[in-house]
């Protein structure tokens, strides 16, 4: 509970939950679903008076949040606009068909509702009817529950996460999150990061894995950073490998090109904490 505090995005979450009477949230993914729930209330204050019985749900919100996040997390537009013809993914090409809310139901995902999203919280106007996700960490949490959601097959997963071959296989740069957040509830993905990219998983809300899986999880990290000097690695996340055994726990023998799949020369530079690169809810 103590990083989920850390931090004010899972901070006000715990918090309105307490106030609400509700269980806290058991994780860092559920500090972080709550969070979002929660801003799809928030409105824009000039529109708050007008709000109807009408109004989309806050569950309907999230479903399009899902798929707008993902859309643009994994796609190459960089913002949700209104107008067709300016750069970005347009509200009517993203609009059609529905979207699983988590509960088994399904949500029309319409104009409307995609417009009603632009006005909460959980997104924020670049310009004149140009809009992004308030925080990049909510784009790459939303991003990675679409998959989860829509149940992606785990090859379509990798393919969409991971880049290259043999001992030159890596995730890709841009989605260091979404792979950290997936990897913590998908065990094959999980082994496939620890063998090729491990400090990825440093991102990762690694309390909520085995005692057994942080120490595997150190033991290729402090085997990667005693062979190859480039290696960075945030020491503000390290306290997330703590286990019994970590005191006394070796490096794993073999060269670091055989144990990360990396070449040492290319050791991989994690973001400083407190950069929008780093999920904050999984602290």
């Amino acid at each position: 509970m103590v990083p989920l505090a850390s931090w004010p995005v899972t901070l006000k979450a715990v918090l309105r939950t307490a106030v609400e009477g509700r269980p806290l949230p058991r994780d860092s993914a559920e500090a972080y679903e709550q969070a979002c729930e929660w801003l799809c209330t928030e409105t824009d204050p000039a529109r708050r008076d007008t709000i109807s019985p009408a109004h989309p749900s806050r569950v309907d919100l999230l479903a399009a949040g899902r798929r707008v996040a993902a859309a643009l997390q994994l796609g190459d537009a960089d913002a949700l606009v209104r107008d067709p013809g300016e750069p970005g993914l347009a509200i009517s090409a993203a609009a059609g068909g529905d979207e699983p809310d988590g509960t088994g139901h399904r949500v029309d995902c319409t104009e409307y509702l995609l417009l009603k999203l632009t006005e909460t919280a959980l997104m924020t106007a670049l310009a004149a009817r140009r809009y992004a996700f308030s925080h990049r960490s909510f784009q790459e949490f939303l991003a990675a529950r679409y998959l989860q959601v829509h149940q992606t097959p785990a090859q379509v997963r990798r393919e969409m996460l991971l880049i290259g071959n043999g001992s030159s296989r890596h995730v890709v740069d841009s989605q260091h999150e979404v792979a950290a957040w997936l990897a913590v509830g998908d065990d094959a993905l999980f082994d496939e990061i620890l063998g090729c990219d491990p400090p990825v998983l440093l991102l990762a809300d690694l309390a909520a894995r085995s005692e057994a899986d942080r120490g595997r999880v150190a033991a290729a990290l402090l085997g990667l950073v005693r062979d190859d000097y480039t290696v960075q690695l945030d020491s503000s996340l390290l306290y997330r490998l703590d286990h019994p055994g970590l005191a006394t726990q070796p490096a794993r023998p073999g060269p670091a090109s055989e144990r990360t799949g990396r070449r040492p020369a290319n050791g991989p530079r994690l973001p400083r904490r407190g950069t929008d690169q780093t999920p904050p809810g999984s602290r």
